[in-house]
């Protein structure tokens, strides 16, 4: 199972890591902690990672962006 795609939520401490195939279903559900982050990814094939555009999000995308992965920032605004 070849995994396309890996969910982010940054404002986290310890990080939930969902990797979705190529038919959109989770394929690896994974937890890792601040520390080892980069390092987990670093390890994962290239694919297209989704991260909410949080005040940290610029700077990890740059760092996933170096390892061939592709960043997709998502803003999701809050209503009131």
């Amino acid at each position: 199972m070849t995994v396309t795609t890996l969910g982010m939520d940054l404002a986290k401490g310890i990080f939930p890591l969902p990797r979705v195939d190529g038919r959109g279903k989770v394929a690896v559900q994974k937890r890792v902690t601040h520390d080892k982050l980069l390092a987990t990814v670093a390890q994962l094939p290239r694919c297209v990672m989704g991260m909410e555009a949080w005040a940290s999000a610029q700077s990890w995308a740059q760092e996933f962006q170096k390892l061939g992965h592709t960043v997709k920032l998502v803003s999701l605004a809050l209503t009131p």
